[in-house]
């Protein structure tokens, strides 16, 4: 429950796969973990669990999917952009911080502090850090990262700035292949 904001690509075997956010709180082996309620502060919200990119794949036709599934790319319930370059590899945007102690101790909003780039080299179902777009130090919130690339091979990634602003960032592929 709870999959939002799909980006969709096609696999190497040409069949269609969507990445998605979700605000439900998994196990690493996929099973639900209820938040519930602290019984010492019922003020404070206890989450046993991280939340996920989840993925579903469909047949060619796009007709028959999978159930979602999560994959170890960190999204804490925040917008991601995912992009299948012209050499096969796919770039992911997503803020990567989940309820960890660096996460708790930062002073952005919804944890969407870090911005961070990174790449998969089978379709998207492991993953490997790329770069940090923005380190998610002070007060920010980095959101709703935008990427595309262009025929010379480079790719474009913007994404607002505490929702006031566009930062635009231009990545050299040719670096990192």
């Amino acid at each position: 429950g709870n999959i939002i904001q799909p980006v969709f690509f096609v696999d190497d075997d040409g069949n269609v796969r969507m990445l998605a956010r979700s605000a439900t709180e998994l196990f690493p082996d996929g099973t639900k973990a209820e938040t519930r309620r602290d019984p010492k502060n019922r003020k404070h919200i206890v989450h046993p669990g991280k939340k996920y990119t989840m993925m579903a794949i469909a047949d060619k036709n796009g007709e028959n999917w999978s159930k979602v599934f999560p994959v170890p790319l960190a999204n804490p319930n925040s917008g991601l952009d995912a992009l299948k370059l012209h050499d096969g590899r796919l770039l992911a945007v997503h803020n990567d911080m989940w309820d960890t102690d660096e996460a708790l101790g930062a002073q952005c909003p919804r944890f969407r502090c870090r911005l961070s780039v990174s790449v998969s080299q089978d379709d998207g179902l492991t993953w490997k850090p790329m770069l940090k777009l923005a380190d998610g130090k002070g007060d920010v919130e980095h959101s709703y990262p935008a990427i595309i690339q262009t025929r010379n091979g480079d790719v474009h990634i913007t994404y607002t700035d505490k929702r006031k602003t566009i930062r635009h960032v231009i990545l050299d592929m040719h670096e990192t292949e």
